[in-house]
C-alpha cells in the first residue's frame, strides 16, 4: 500500500482553505486541486509499504509521539514549488510552528531512515493545495494573502493513500498522539 506520515488539519480549518481553492476552481488554470477532505501537512511520503514495514517503524512513531509535545500551527498565505516560473505545486505555507515542524519531520526521517526509507532533503513546512498539470502562471494566486487562525497538531498519523481515476483517496491507518513526556 502506498503510505506517508503527516499532521492532520482541523475541520474548520480544512474548510477555510478550501474556500479558498474553490474561489481559484474558477481561474480556469490547468491545476488539479486537492480535494477537501485530503488537505493536510506531509511530513514523510513513505511510497509503497507493507504490513511488515508498518509493524517495524510503529514504534519509532510511537516514541516519537510521546516526546513531542503539541505545535500550534498557524498557515499564511501562498507559494509554489519550484519557483513562480515553472509551478510544480500550489500550497500554503506553514507560518507559526513551521520551525518545530521542520524538527518533527527530521525525527520522523532520521527513525525511518532506520527502517531503510531514503531521505528526502530538506523538508519546507506547507500544505499542498494543487498539482500544476502544464505550465501557467499562478501570479494571481501567488499575490493575494491568507492566514489562518492558529490550531494545534496534537498526533502523527500515517495514511494510506490509494489511487482511483478520481483521485487520490486518504485513509487515516494510525495516530500517535503527542504525549510530552520528558526524560527524567
Amino acid at each position: 500500500m502506498r503510505a506517508f506520515v503527516a499532521i492532520e488539519i482541523p475541520e474548520h480549518i480544512r474548510k477555510s482553505v478550501h474556500e479558498r481553492i474553490e474561489t481559484f476552481r474558477t481561474s480556469s488554470l490547468p491545476v488539479k486541486w486537492v480535494a477537501y477532505s485530503n488537505l493536510h501537512i506531509t511530513l514523510k511520503f513513505l511510497g509503497e509499504i507493507t504490513e511488515e514495514n508498518r509493524i517495524s517503524f510503529a514504534p519509532l512513531l510511537e516514541n516519537i509521539a510521546v516526546f513531542q509535545k503539541p505545535i500550534t500551527i498557524t498557515l499564511k498565505d501562498f507559494g509554489c514549488f519550484p519557483n513562480s516560473r515553472r509551478p510544480r505545486v500550489a500550497w500554503v505555507g506553514v507560518d507559526q510552528g513551521s520551525e518545530m515542524l521542520s524538527v518533527l519531520a527530521e525525527n520522523v526521517e532520521e527513525a525511518l531512515s532506520q527502517c531503510g526509507f531514503p531521505a528526502e532533503g530538506r523538508f519546507h513546512s506547507h500544505l499542498t493545495i494543487g498539482r500544476i498539470k502544464k505550465p501557467c502562471s499562478l501570479d494571481s494566486i501567488l499575490e493575494q494573502q491568507f492566514e489562518s487562525e492558529p490550531f494545534n497538531a496534537n498526533a502523527l498519523v500515517l495514511f494510506k493513500s490509494t489511487l482511483t481515476p478520481q483521485g487520490a483517496v486518504y485513509q487515516a491507518l494510525e495516530r500517535y498522539e503527542f504525549e510530552e513526556k520528558h526524560n527524567a
